[in-house]
C-alpha cells in the first residue's frame, strides 16, 4: 500500500519491471501546507496498492527529480532508476551514486531547476507480504 502527498512520483521495481505507481503530480506547490488549514484537502493526497506480488524496491521523489526520471504521464521511468535500485540492492551503491545521478548536468540540462529529492528502499533477494 502507498500514500502520496503532493507532487512528485512513486516508483516500484518488481517482477514486471519498473513503473510509476499512482498519478504523477498533484499540481505545483501541492505539498505546501498552510498554517490556516490543519488538514490536507482530498486533492492534495492519494493512495493505492502495488499490484506486483514481488517488489524488489521502491523510490519516492520530489517533482524536481521526477522532471527527468519519470515521463509527464507516468508511463515511462528512466533506465537510471532501475540501475540505481539494482545497485543499491546488491550493495554496490551508496549516497555518492544518488548524488551523482541528481547532479549529472547531461540529465538535468533544460529542466525546471526545482529541488531534487530521492528516497530509495530496496530488498535483498525478494520482498513479499
Amino acid at each position: 500500500m502507498w500514500i502520496k502527498v503532493g507532487d512528485g512520483a512513486l516508483i516500484a521495481h518488481g517482477e514486471g519491471g519498473i513503473c510509476c505507481v499512482g498519478p504523477t503530480g498533484k499540481g505545483e506547490y501541492a505539498t505546501r501546507l498552510s498554517s490556516s488549514a490543519p488538514r490536507l484537502s482530498r486533492d492534495q493526497w492519494c493512495w493505492g496498492g502495488v499490484s506486483s506480488p514481488t517488489v524488489k524496491g521502491v523510490a519516492a521523489m520530489s517533482d524536481g527529480a521526477a522532471d527527468r526520471l519519470v515521463s509527464a504521464d507516468g508511463g515511462r521511468v528512466a533506465p537510471a532508476m532501475r540501475k540505481l535500485l539494482d545497485a543499491v540492492a546488491a550493495g554496490k551503491a551508496d549516497r555518492r551514486h544518488v548524488f551523482d545521478l541528481l547532479a549529472d548536468g547531461s540529465i538535468w540540462k533544460g529542466s525546471s531547476g526545482d529541488d531534487k529529492s530521492l528516497a530509495l528502499l530496496v530488498c535483498e533477494g525478494t520482498c513479499s507480504d
